[in-house]
C-alpha cells in the first residue's frame, strides 16, 4: 500500500520553506485524488496553477479531479485549458484528450482523437504509459476486453498500479471477475 499520509508529511514541509513549489502543490493534488478527496485535491491543484500555468498535466489532473467531484462545467473548463496548451500532438496528450471526450460522453469525439493517435493494435508494442492509457479510454467507451488486453499489458510492465488501485475509474471493477483474474496474471508477471 502506498503511504499518502508521509508524502503529505514531506510535501507540506517543502512548501511550508518554499511555497512557490507548484509541482509539488500538483504533487499533493494528485495524492488527494487518489485518496478520493477530491475537494482537497482541487485546492491543491488551483495553488498550482499560479506556478505551473502552462502546465498540461496540471490542468488534466484538476479536470479529472473536478469530474470526479460532480463538477462539470469547472471540469469541462479545466479540461478544455489542457486541451488547449497542446502543441504537439504526442500519443499520450491526445489518448488524455479523447479519455476527456469519452468521460464527458462525447463518444464521437473520443473517436475522432483514438483515430488520430494512429496507434499500434498490439498492446505490446507500445510503451507502458500508452498501454496504460488506451486501455483506459476503451474501459470508459465500455469495450471492457479491449480495455483489459492493454491495461495488463501495462500493468506486467510494472506501470499503472497507483491509477488501478485508486482512481475512481476502477472503482466499479472491484467485484468484477475478468478484472480480478486479469490483476492476478499481471501479479504474477511482475514476479
Amino acid at each position: 500500500m502506498e503511504n499518502f499520509d508521509d508524502a503529505i508529511t514531506i510535501f507540506e514541509e517543502i512548501i511550508e520553506i518554499d511555497s512557490a513549489q507548484g509541482r509539488v502543490l500538483s504533487n499533493l493534488g494528485s495524492i488527494y485524488y487518489y485518496q478520493g478527496d477530491f475537494e482537497q485535491s482541487i485546492k491543491y491543484f488551483k495553488e498550482a496553477e499560479k506556478y505551473t500555468p502552462q502546465s498540461y498535466n496540471l490542468y488534466w489532473s484538476q479536470g479529472r479531479s473536478y469530474y470526479w467531484a460532480g463538477e462539470q462545467s469547472a471540469a469541462n473548463e479545466a479540461l478544455s485549458k489542457a486541451i488547449s496548451i497542446v502543441k504537439q500532438s504526442s500519443p499520450e496528450l491526445v489518448l488524455n484528450i479523447a479519455s476527456y471526450y469519452g468521460l464527458m460522453n462525447m463518444v464521437d469525439s473520443a473517436e475522432y482523437y483514438l483515430d488520430a493517435c494512429n496507434l499500434s493494435g498490439h498492446p505490446e508494442d507500445l510503451d507502458a504509459t500508452e498501454a496504460l492509457l488506451l486501455g483506459e479510454l476503451y474501459l470508459i467507451l465500455d469495450r471492457e476486453s479491449i480495455a483489459f488486453k492493454y491495461i495488463e499489458s501495462s500493468l506486467s510492465r510494472g506501470f499503472g498500479w497507483l491509477d488501478v488501485r485508486h482512481s475512481p475509474l476502477y472503482k466499479q471493477l472491484a467485484q468484477n471477475r475478468k478484472f480480478q483474474e486479469m490483476i492476478a496474471r499481471s501479479e504474477k508477471a511482475m514476479e
